[in-house]
C-alpha cells in the first residue's frame, strides 16, 4: 500500500512538472476553461477564478480598459465565440513570448496572438490581439 501511494505522488509531481513546462498545454488549458465557463449557460458567469490563475496582473489590471475601447472580451478580443472554438484550438509557438491559435473549422476560423510569461507557475497570458488582416 505504501509503494502504491509512493507511485502516485511521484506520477503526480512529475506530472505537474511536465504540465508546468508545456507552454502549449497551458495555453490550451487556459483557453479551454475560460471558452467552458464563458459559454455557461449561468446568468452571471464568473470567469475570476480562471483569469487570476491564468492571466498576469498588467493584463488584468488593463481589463476594464480593453473593455470599454473594443467593446469586446479581452481575452477574446470578441464579443461572442462560434460552438466549434471550443474542440478546434490549433497552437503554434512562436518563441517563448507569444502563441498563435487559431479556433474553429473552415468558415468559423478565427486567429489569435496571445503574449506569454514565464512565472514560476508555468505559464501565464499577458496579451491578446488579433491575427493580421483579420
Amino acid at each position: 500500500m505504501r509503494m502504491i501511494s509512493h507511485l502516485v505522488l511521484v506520477v503526480f509531481i512529475f506530472g505537474s512538472t511536465a504540465f508546468a513546462d508545456d507552454p502549449k498545454a497551458q495555453v490550451l488549458k487556459c483557453f479551454s476553461d475560460y471558452l467552458a465557463k464563458f459559454s455557461s449557460t449561468e446568468q452571471n458567469h464568473d470567469l475570476s477564478e480562471i483569469k487570476k490563475r491564468r492571466l498576469t496582473k498588467e493584463f488584468l489590471a488593463r481589463w476594464h480598459k480593453i473593455v470599454q475601447s473594443k467593446e469586446a472580451d479581452p481575452l477574446l478580443l470578441a464579443q461572442d465565440y462560434e460552438p466549434s472554438w471550443k474542440t478546434n484550438v490549433d497552437i503554434e509557438l512562436l518563441g517563448s513570448s507569444a502563441a498563435k491559435l487559431v479556433f474553429g473549422t473552415n468558415s468559423e476560423k478565427y486567429c489569435l496572438i496571445v503574449g506569454l510569461k514565464k512565472v514560476s507557475s508555468g505559464i501565464l497570458i499577458s496579451s491578446s490581439k488579433r491575427c493580421s488582416g483579420e
